[in-house]
């Protein structure tokens, strides 16, 4: 009996060790601070940057062929003799394009052409950089216009709705000021005060294409008002003596080190300070019997004849009214997990909302991004989600030698639908090169 007791109080014993070392081993995990990542040590004391950092150009769209479908040489879509051959029955039939009709994206960015940043101390810095410009512009056709075509342009007169909306803003300075331990241990907070300047902005503006389809001719007209508001006259177009002097906005961060190997955090970005007040504006005003997209004619013997020659034919008329203009808004909140204690793998989960304007629309934004750091001298990203209305997956790749100099280049391919930004419905370019020192990666330089 005596062995027998034993015996059960030393099994209970080991299975009471194990199950303690597994917690205590669970615990080390979270919690063992190995101090050999990005956000653990100390700032440079100076950083100069300069070069063209972070150029992109992107278009996006929902037609249901890529780039690659066009550049081939089947009979379905890009012929030997180089003629597109559009399916437009299968462009109607699509997903998205039945639901919303088609939208197509054009996005131009530049940032932080100069940069400059000093250390305060060991745990703060101040950036300021010189020179960062975003453009967007959106074009929504009516569904309609797509099944009209696979159907054939019957005789008569019919139109269809469109939808167009852009702006180029232009940031002339951005003052950054970060902090770690910022009131208590392991909060970073960065503050980001920035002066920018609509260069164009183009509120919502809904106009209607026409088809007039007789015997032998097929005209598309364009009519409508479109809206475009500057801070100064640009062709004839706009008079105002009121002076535009850009407006401001703050951009929030705080990240918090929940554990070693967790940081939650979340970002603001561009909450109005003072709006921008545009002076300058026109309205377009589009007459279908002026406004000729395009004219097609001889359609019986098949010598197709297009011109153009009335596109640009537009009156405008300048206006004295005063647009009040904010950029973009974005809340984010997200974490940054390192499964090995280190920055050799880094898990960035994300999920957010976007307020876009001008298309005046708001968007749910949700992602997840994986990168792996290579000796701190390559990183490999991949992200794949959405935001600011547009689905992406983007591989990026970025190379820092000696902390002088770092490159970047990444490509995106980007759709309204998840599937399309799998393939290259839509592509973005992302290119840049920058020259200096930096702050070991927290300001992203």
């Amino acid at each position: 009996p005596q062995e027998e007791i034993s015996t059960e109080a030393d099994a209970a014993g080991t299975k009471g060790n194990w199950f303690t070392g597994a917690l205590k081993a669970v615990a080390q995990y979270f919690t063992k601070d190995e101090g050999e990542t990005f956000h653990l040590e100390p700032y440079t004391n100076f950083a100069l940057g300069l070069g063209l950092t972070r150029f992109n150009f992107g278009l996006a769209s929902d037609l249901p062929f890529s780039v690659a479908d066009m550049l081939s040489t089947t009979d379905n879509q890009w012929k030997k003799n180089k003629r597109l051959m559009l399916d437009f029955d299968k462009i109607a039939k699509s997903p998205a394009i039945a639901e919303n009709g088609l939208d197509l994206n054009l996005e131009i960015t530049m940032r932080d052409f100069i940069q400059v940043e000093v250390a305060l101390g060991e745990s703060a810095g101040l950036g300021v950089s010189l020179g960062s410009f975003t453009s967007r512009f959106d074009l929504n056709l009516n569904e309609k216009i797509f099944k009209m075509l696979a159907d054939g342009i019957k005789a008569g007169d019919v139109k269809y709705g469109a939808a167009i909306s852009g702006a180029v803003f232009a940031e002339s300075l951005a003052v950054n000021w970060h902090k770690r331990d910022f009131i208590i241990p392991k909060l970073f907070v960065s503050f980001t005060g920035a002066h920018y300047m609509p260069i164009l902005y183009i509120p919502k503006s809904n106009l209607n294409i026409h088809l007039s389809n007789t015997d032998d001719r097929v005209e598309m007209g364009l009519e409508g008002d479109a809206h475009v508001y500057m801070p100064f006259s640009v062709a004839g177009l706009g008079s105002s003596d009121k002076a535009d002097w850009g407006g401001l906005d703050i951009s929030l961060q705080a990240e918090y080190a929940l554990f070693p190997i967790l940081d939650v955090g979340i970002t603001i970005l561009n909450i109005p300070l003072f709006p921008s007040a545009l002076n300058t504006s026109a309205t377009l005003k589009f007459n279908r019997d002026r406004n000729s997209l395009l004219v097609i004619e001889d359609l019986v013997s098949g010598d197709f004849n297009i011109t153009t020659d009335k596109i640009s034919d537009f009156e405008s008329v300048n206006g004295t009214d005063t647009k009040w203009v904010v950029r973009p808004m974005r809340w984010d909140f997200y974490a940054l997990y390192r499964p090995l204690r280190k920055d050799f793998l880094v898990i960035r989960p994300n999920i957010g909302f976007t307020v876009l304007n001008p298309s005046e629309e708001g968007y749910f934004n949700s992602g997840l991004e994986t990168a792996l750091n290579a000796g701190r001298i390559f990183t490999f990203s991949w992200f794949t989600g959405g935001y600011d209305g547009l689905c992406r997956n983007t591989f990026g790749f970025d190379l820092r030698l000696w902390k002088i100099a770092r490159w970047f280049a990444n490509l995106e391919m980007r759709s309204q639908t998840y599937g399309g930004a799998w393939t290259l419905k839509g592509a973005s370019i992302e290119l840049g090169f920058k020259w200096g020192g930096g702050f070991n990666g927290v300001t992203n330089f």
